[in-house]
């Protein structure tokens, strides 16, 4: 019998990629077993293991569509046209990069990554290691390019783009930990 017309089937690895993007905002890395997972998404063990080679390699498939995610909603939040007006441009592009990063960060995708950053055995060296240093070079070069965009001409757009990164992380990363001390963080 032919499948009706409609919205796609959502599949096994779909679920269990969407549980751990949950999984890794809310706990991280480390904090994060393959049965919490399984328990998330409602599927078996076999299921994971059909998908992935294991938990290192399902984080790796996971932060990449993490990544592809948050790239969209900063792209979005940046191209997004409705600060006030201020007399000075180069304090409204500031303002509005600070604005997108800050917002980004709200999101479960931004979450993800501040806790993958925090978290020391996601910093081992090692494919994860490396899709997490992939996600915050793209990050930087999408604020490096927003940056030439707005100010044509400026050497210093990749100096900038660190800069906002950098101080949007940190700030981010200090919520997360005031927050952990007050308990837990509603998402």
């Amino acid at each position: 019998m032919a499948r009706p017309a409609g919205r796609p089937r959502y599949d096994t690895k779909q679920k269990l990629i969407a549980a751990m993007r949950e999984l890794l905002a809310e706990r991280g890395y480390t904090a994060t077993s393959p049965k919490m997972v399984l328990d998330r998404a409602k599927l078996g063990q076999g299921s994971l293991y059909y998908h992935f080679t294991g938990k290192e390699d399902f984080a790796v498939q996971t932060v990449r569509t993490l990544m592809d995610r948050s790239l969209t909603i900063l792209a979005n939040a940046l191209d997004a046209d409705d600060q006030a007006d201020v007399l000075d441009p180069d304090d409204a592009a500031a303002a509005r990069v600070d604005a997108a990063l800050t917002g980004l960060f709200d999101w479960r995708e931004g979450a993800a990554l501040l806790r993958l950053l925090a978290d020391p055995a996601a910093s081992q060296p090692g494919p994860l290691a490396d899709a997490i240093a992939v996600w915050v070079r793209a990050l930087r070069l999408l604020l490096t390019q927003t940056h030439d965009a707005q100010q044509p001409g400026q050497t210093a757009a990749a100096a900038d783009a660190e800069q906002h990164l950098s101080l949007a992380l940190g700030r981010a990363l200090l919520r997360v930990g005031s927050r952990s001390l007050l308990g837990p963080v509603p998402m």
